[in-house]
């Protein structure tokens, strides 16, 4: 490819900030660069060091835990992930894979699936430092400004922003996504150095896309890219890279497959979720006005905003007046100050797919789609600094890094626990149901069936109908000896969610424990049903095979019962329980 076809932009060429050309890496020596790669990766690890021993929280369960399409590395399933319920790896072979070489390596042990995430987070960081190496102008000698791309790799890795991509083992999706983003647009900057980059450039395209949807913005960030920084307008780039264009576009063929063989993300979103678009754009107004409050004061952080909607303008229209005017200065900077437009249209355009009209109902608000944003931010806000205070800019960066390092690794620790997590959340949100509903979960894991109880009725106080609060709810009473207080639980959670295998398992069981202590065959026979349906809807559930043997073995049909309970023991090798029933079962076969 000829040089021509990579002059600078001559209409930024006067701003500090603005154009390049991107070629090589310049004349400063190996150590230039090498340092400051060395000092990220060693920042991000620091920072991170206190998230590696987390456990799996809220999403994690069935992207990991209950996912069976993980469980065999060398299968053709990991790229086959369980779909058409919104699950996280719905749709996303690349990250179900990733998900699949941890399960082989620690089985659900955390620690693996945390220090990939670091990594990962790490590697972005250094393709972060190379992209803003190769963009950002050359000094007097001629040589990149390198401390500067150091600088903008190191502010936007260790702010706190990004612990939820990264401490949140399930929101991989966003970190991995946004690996393979940086890596489609670092390739792109070197092509002066051989049309196999392009190549490189396309393929982290397809491999963002099997990541997650947001990928799908590549196309326009890389053409707004070598407008801005290469070929000085649309033209000239569609003219000199048009096939390189096309190939990304492609990558939307792939998104469409993939959406379409998973059943897209379930009722969790798009049109048909049963939430109003327009509600939606209200309620993205406040959020990705908070998501700006946070880049720049990140107090106040949330897991989980649970399912908050905005119903009219009235409510938002300060957040909306603003995104305006932001928006508008985005078209204005484009057209007059590229630089500045690009990053602009770098916040608005990624964020736009989860953040304006189509509705993701399971988390409306979510601080993790910042990852890839909040680059912007922090590279635009490092300029204006670089510019406007060159003499302090140095010990600026330092007092930045430092504090934003220091805050990510408070909030890091919020991690070390669900308990503490979902704590956290109904502390700063204590209207949600969701969050309360999770808190009694995580002290019910931990053995406090007292204090669960406690948090589960306080989230069906927030909402009758939370399935997840009265199944759990109902399990407890169950295990207490109490059938007759879980059976109304468990019943509305069986209405509720009718396709919960478990819920019906744990009903029949109550059915039956209680329809032998009133001697009521009818119960057992009811439970029978429930359980056997259940079994049928999720071969694998070992608590259906286990109660549906309870129940057997209830109405002393002691040979059907055995049969589950080997079931139980080919699904869970080693399980005390079903091996002790079979003894019960054979002695009441000897009579």
């Amino acid at each position: 490819m000829s040089k021509s076809k990579y002059t600078p932009n001559p209409r930024s060429g006067k701003v500090d900030t603005g154009s390049f050309a991107p070629a090589s890496a310049g004349s400063a020596p190996a150590w230039m660069r090498t340092l400051p790669a060395v000092l990220i990766v060693a920042t991000v690890v620091a920072v991170y060091a206190n998230s590696l021993r987390g456990p799996f929280i809220f999403d994690d369960v069935t992207a990991i835990v209950e996912n069976p399409s993980i469980r065999k590395l060398w299968s053709f399933e990991i790229f086959n992930p369980p779909g058409g319920r919104g699950e996280t790896t719905g749709g996303r072979p690349l990250l179900n894979a990733s998900f699949a070489v941890n399960h082989a390596i620690s089985g659900l042990e955390t620690w693996s699936y945390h220090a990939t995430n670091v990594a990962i987070h790490a590697m972005a960081a250094l393709l972060l430092f190379g992209l803003a190496r190769r963009t950002v102008p050359k000094n007097g000698a001629g040589n990149r400004d390198t401390w500067f791309a150091a600088a903008v790799a190191l502010v936007w890795a260790t702010h706190p922003l990004c612990t939820g991509a990264v401490s949140y083992v399930a929101q991989r999706a966003e970190s991995l996504c946004g690996l393979f983003f940086l890596l489609a647009l670092y390739c792109f900057a070197r092509v002066p150095e051989g049309r196999r980059w392009l190549a490189a450039s396309a393929g982290a395209c397809f491999a963002g896309v099997a990541t997650k949807e947001v990928a799908a913005t590549l196309p326009m960030i890389v053409f707004l890219y070598d407008r801005t920084f290469v070929a000085g307008s649309f033209g000239a780039a569609w003219r000199a890279r048009r096939g390189y264009y096309l190939a990304l576009m492609a990558s939307w063929i792939l998104l469409a497959a993939l959406m379409l063989g998973q059943g897209g993300r379930g009722m969790s979103a798009g049109f048909a979720s049963g939430t109003s678009w327009v509600e939606y754009a209200f309620t993205q107004c406040w959020a990705v006005a908070h998501y700006l409050r946070l880049a720049f004061w990140p107090a106040g952080q949330l897991f989980d905003h649970g399912l908050v909607l905005v119903r009219g303008l009235r409510d938002v229209w300060p957040q909306a007046l603003v995104l305006a005017c932001l928006f508008g200065a985005t078209l204005w900077a484009l057209a007059r100050k590229p630089a500045a437009g690009f990053l602009g249209a770098w916040f608005f355009v990624i964020l736009a797919p989860t953040s304006s009209v189509v509705p993701v109902v399971t988390q409306t608000v979510a601080e993790h789609r910042m990852y890839l944003p909040l680059i912007a931010v922090a590279a635009l806000v490092l300029a204006v600094l670089r510019v406007r205070a060159r003499a302090f800019f140095p010990a600026a960066t330092v007092v930045l890094v430092v504090s934003l390092g220091a805050a990510a690794i408070a909030r890091n620790a919020t991690y070390r626990s669900g308990e503490s997590v979902w704590r956290d959340v109904t502390e700063k949100n204590p209207a949600s149901a969701r969050a309360w509903a999770n808190l009694g979960a995580a002290l019910q894991q931990a053995g406090n069936d007292a204090g669960a109880v406690s948090c589960y009725e306080r989230a069906v106080g927030l909402n009758p109908n939370h399935a997840f609060a009265h199944g759990n709810w109902g399990g407890i009473l169950l295990r207490e000896g109490k059938a007759a207080e879980a059976i109304p639980h468990l019943r509305i959670a069986a209405k509720l969610e009718p396709d919960a295998s478990g819920i019906r398992a744990a009903l029949g069981f109550a059915l039956a424990s209680e329809g032998k202590a009133m001697a009521m065959g009818g119960r057992l026979a009811e439970a029978e049903t429930l359980l056997r349906e259940a079994v049928a809807a999720q071969p694998g559930n070992v608590e259906a095979h286990g109660n549906l043997g309870n129940v057997l073995l209830m109405q002393e049909r002691a040979a059907e019962a055995i049969r589950q309970y080997e079931e139980v023991l080919r699904l869970k090798p080693g399980d005390r329980g079903a091996r002790e029933n079979i003894e019960l079962a054979r002695e009441l076969l000897r009579k």
